[in-house]
């Protein structure tokens, strides 16, 4: 069970549109993500996730190195995977069921994908490579879908309708929120500007149907013909498989168990079948009543007998009553039937959540669409017409019983699993004569319950009870549920409002006072939104008012028949960024650790530093740690799959990296220790050494510009990290109480809300620095300790792995002049790994002069296009006339920039906002760099840009320098400026580029 969300097209800022995915966070409470498209900026996928299968690589959006153009998000379990997997031959990366999609995608496309799903699904897939984008869902809707398409084609995906209610788009007409089709797909073109076009919605499976992927999973002993035994035997063997592949999970089983024929069904089998599969734990089963209630009877007699962990959960009518408007807003309907029997389900998900470790639920429902078990069954004029309602019945599952089944377990973060309605099991059901489907002798069902004859899965007793009325088997024998809440709706609802409902609800108008009522209560959770429950559910071939069984003339039971009933047949229930502006830089990263405040409004904050990673972004919280998450914004330079982050690997399934940078010597370690890699991804690297060195000795062997957050699960322990000379920018909050906040920037924390003594400072991070902090079970932290691992003074321990060929020893001038040519153009050729396009900033002068004309040397030999320099200056300014000069004689691809000092003075107030500073001379410095930088961006290809920076402090450039009273004292005061450089030079250049600057 998840929630599934996507944007395709929006006009709106992503950061807000976000929050609305929150809204549908109960359905996965492990963990959540939000991600948006490579070169698809305006579409995003939203995630939330309840960890069954595949602990680390089951979160979503999914996508594998063989498909890099296919983006997945789907809901649900596919039974079949490894089936198909073995007979096609497919290539796993991970042990998620979904991968399955992908790889049947690519073979035989989406109708025959869909096709051979035996499972429960509801699917978004991306393919950017033939822009497309495609929605499914599985034959009875069992796992939700929603969709809302405006005429200019912008297109809203999720898992409940909530997800989309306050989604914001510039429309000429509202446009509606419909429920997916169940049993369908529809195919999207996807346009340059993210929006979509809808080419066609098909049908791939019908329930009377014998599905396509039954012909890969051959059953042993299932016979041919209508013969009533074959029939029987039959029906058990499909039953029992059915039950068999839903035990895929690596989370506690429970079951539902009402004590009615369907569930003691389900719970029996599943307790026989935990048995031969060697389950580690005793299969739990819940039943829900008041201590009188027939259920509860019931449900204790079956679990005595088949010898399950039994849980009680005692109902009063009081507690239901509370329960209906948070019942009614998770069930987005205001169907009757479905709001009362949704309360005791409800209660019973609620209690398995907070009181028991289960979270794969089986329960008995679809059985009553599928065999006929509804009483007004009995009425029937033919066993033709029954079978023709019995299907209508399944096709409308996904309104009622199936939309009531998912909700109120979903709103627990539970996930539901029903084999009645497994596509193999209800076609075969289907495709029997109507004669053998019909009640027989006054008794519904009556097939099924023959079927199990004998075979003493389940008490006798249990096995031929009574279907009983709607919701009522969990109450009372002395007042049923459904005489508790009438006499509540008549203390809410008076005579002369039932009177105006047709002119206050014109769509699908109440007709009692307990659907005026629900009605009231839906309205004022999504008003207007009628047209959501189509039409109520009620019985047919009867004069009926009221869907309750128990107000149909077939069914008024006397005393001594009541009497009779609690001692034998007892009742049954039915059981449901926007970017800131153009700058952009290699990475932006942010986390949280013991958050007090809702995850998704801290969220919002870390969309203030979108402007460093345009590619992609994601938020992403910690299994285990609710109140801890990672956020993430990307330039995607290198590895473009698998360069997402938090990067986890298979490896290390505790480990969660967070990191802004490059590190140059990756491949170099990669290979000198043998680590096994799993990604492209330079960042990789961090993960081995931590695991093989621990922390210090990691960052010790890094050659590069990085600032990272590592957190560490299995030790509870997080740490920060940050280059030498802070190229890459880091900033902490850290509170009294032990809650962390981590930014790229300091504006990611500056609106950071927390419940704190005395306020908390936001401190840059210290460069050549790593900090430990202890995880506390609640997700604060302490610090441990603060400890440099690195000095600009001392020689790197990563330089013992790369033996430069020529290097000289002493200092004799030559051989030191030597040295530096070497050392320099090494410096120069490392920064060169990327996947995109590298430019230069050219000024003229010595040091960019240097850089770009060593560059396009190397790039000669290295890459396959001509290197771009960048200029800016007014037109007869020094800087311009010297780096033209430059250009032409290195043979760059130059560009030049007009500048005057009236754009300048226009820009001071973004510079100022970017840079977190007030210095003037980084302030003034700033403004050309930011200029050219915009240019870079909005009218070229260049990304990743080298420059001169760091060369003045470094080798004593500033003209003071010549008033130094000593060398050593100009020698000391290199250092110092060095030191500093992240409060000045090297934060002016991290902040007013727009692309990934690299200085040698």
């Amino acid at each position: 069970m998840c929630g599934i969300w996507a944007l395709f097209g929006s006009d709106e800022c992503l950061s807000a549109q976000c929050t609305n995915a929150m809204k549908i966070a109960h359905r996965g409470p492990d963990a959540f993500r939000f991600e948006n498209v490579s070169v698809f900026t305006n579409c995003c996928f939203g995630f939330h996730r309840l960890a069954i299968v595949d602990q680390l690589y089951g979160m979503q959006p999914l996508r594998v190195k063989k498909f890099p153009y296919l983006w997945l998000c789907y809901n649900g379990e596919i039974y079949n995977h490894i089936t198909l997997k073995e007979y096609f031959k497919f290539d796993y990366q991970t042990k998620v069921d979904g991968e399955i999609l992908l790889h049947l995608y690519d073979r035989f496309g989406i109708k025959e994908m869909a096709s051979l799903l035996d499972g429960v699904f509801a699917f978004i897939l991306l393919d950017t490579a033939n822009k497309k984008v495609f929605l499914g869902r599985d034959t009875y809707g069992l796992r939700p879908l929603f969709r809302l398409l405006t005429d200019d084609g912008f297109l809203a995906v999720s898992s409940e309708a909530k997800g989309l209610t306050e989604i914001t788009h510039s429309m000429s007409t509202p446009a509606e929120i419909t429920p997916f089709l169940p049993g369908h797909f529809e195919e999207f073109h996807l346009k340059p500007n993210g929006k979509v076009k809808s080419v066609q919605m098909e049908r791939f499976h019908c329930c009377t149907e014998e599905p396509k992927h039954a012909s890969y999973n051959n059953l042993q002993g299932l016979g041919t013909g209508f013969e009533l035994e074959t029939v029987k035997s039959n029906i058990r063997i499909l039953f029992e498989n059915a039950v068999k592949k839903r035990l895929m999970a690596h989370r506690r089983i429970g079951c539902l168990l009402s004590g009615g024929l369907d569930s003691s069904l389900v719970a029996a089998t599943l307790l026989k079948l935990a048995k031969e599969e060697e389950l580690q734990y005793p299969i739990q089963t819940f039943a829900i009543g008041a201590d009188d209630s027939p259920d509860l009877l019931a449900a204790r007699k079956v679990a005595a007998y088949i010898g399950s962990e039994h849980h009680e959960v005692k109902f009063t009518p009081e507690e239901g009553i509370r329960a209906l408007d948070e019942v009614i807003f998770h069930l987005e309907s205001f169907d009757i039937t479905t709001v009362r029997a949704s309360v005791g389900m409800y209660l019973i998900s609620k209690y398995i959540r907070e009181k028991t470790d289960s979270v794969v639920i089986f329960s008995g429902d679809g059985s009553d669409e599928l065999t006929q078990g509804y009483i007004y069954f009995h009425k029937a004029p033919t066993p033709e017409a029954g079978a023709e309602e019995s299907v209508r019945l399944l096709k409308e599952l996904y309104l009622f019983d199936v939309l009531r089944a998912d909700r109120t377990t979903a709103a627990h973060g539970l996930e539901l699993r029903v084999p009645f309605l497994d596509h193999r099991f209800t076609a075969y059901y289907l495709s029997l004569p109507a004669e053998m489907r019909a009640p027989k002798n006054g008794v519904e069902k009556h097939l099924l319950r023959e079927s199990f004859k004998g075979m003493n899965l389940i008490p006798d007793e249990i096995l031929w009870r009574r279907k009983e009325a709607f919701s009522d088997g969990m109450t009372s024998l002395k007042k049923s549920w459904y005489a508790s809440l009438q006499e509540h709706i008549e203390s809410e609802v008076n005579d002369s409002q039932l009177e105006k409902a047709d002119k206050l609800f014109p769509f699908n108008p109440p007709k009692t006072k307990e659907g005026f009522y629900i009605r009231q209560v839906f309205e004022k959770k999504y008003p207007g939104r009628g047209k959501w429950t189509p039409h109520y559910w009620m019985p047919r071939w009867i004069k009926a008012t009221d869907p309750s069984a128990r107000t149909l003339s077939i069914y008024k039971p006397d005393k001594d028949d009541r009497t009779a009933l609690k001692e034998s047949w007892f009742f049954s229930q039915t059981s449901e960024i926007q970017q800131i502006n153009h700058i952009y830089r290699m990475c932006g990263i942010w986390a949280l650790f013991g958050s007090d405040e809702c995850l998704s409004a801290q969220c919002t904050n870390a969309m203030k530093i979108a402007h460093r990673g345009p590619d992609a972004f994601r938020f992403e919280n910690v299994n285990g740690f609710p109140n801890c998450c990672f956020g993430f914004h990307r330039l995607a330079i290198v590895d473009q799959l698998y360069g997402m982050q938090p990067l986890r690997v298979k490896k290390f399934p505790y480990l969660w990296l967070c990191y802004n940078g490059e590190i140059y010597n990756h491949i170099t370690l990669k290979e000198h220790f043998k680590f096994d890699y799993q990604t492209k991804v330079d960042g990789e690297i961090l993960l081995h050494l931590y695991d093989r060195f621990g922390i210090k000795e990691m960052a010790s062997l890094l050659d590069g510009v990085f600032a990272f957050i590592l957190l560490d699960t299995a030790n509870k322990k997080v740490f920060l990290g940050r280059d030498t000379y802070g190229v890459r920018p880091l900033f902490r909050l850290l509170t009294d109480d032990g809650f962390l906040a981590v930014s790229s920037e300091a504006k990611g924390l500056t609106e950071i809300t927390h419940s704190m003594s005395t306020p908390a400072e936001i401190t840059p991070f210290p460069p050549g620095h790593f900090e430990e902090f202890y995880l506390k079970p609640n997700g604060k932290v302490k610090s441990v300790q603060m400890e440099r691992f690195h000095c600009c003074t001392e020689e790197p321990k990563h330089a013992s792995y790369n033996n430069l060929q020529g290097l000289g020893t002493g200092f004799e001038l030559e051989t030191v002049k030597s040295n530096i040519r070497i050392l320099f153009e090494n410096a120069v050729k490392k920064r060169l790994m990327g996947q995109r396009r590298i430019g230069c900033l050219l000024s003229g002068g010595l040091d960019s002069s240097l850089v770009a004309a060593t560059l396009v040397k190397l790039a000669k030999e290295e890459l396959q296009y001509p290197i771009q320099t960048f200029a800016i200056g007014a037109d007869d300014s020094p800087d311009l006339l010297a780096a033209r000069k430059v250009a032409a004689y290195i043979g760059s691809e130059h560009h030049e920039v007009k500048f005057t000092p009236e754009e300048g003075i226009r820009a001071l107030d973004e510079v100022i906002f970017h840079l977190e500073s007030f210095d003037i001379t980084t302030v003034r410095a700033s403004v050309g760099m930011y200029l050219i930088s915009k240019y870079i961006r909005e009218k070229t290809d260049s990304v990743v840009i080298f420059s001169g920076d760091g060369s003045d402090e470094l080798t004593q450039g500033y003209i003071y320098f010549h008033k130094a009273p000593s060398p050593k004292a100009g020698a000391e005061e290199s250092v110092r400026l060095l030191k500093e450089l992240y409060l000045f030079d090297v934060l002016r250049a991290d902040r007013s580029t727009s692309s990934i600057l690299r200085n040698c």
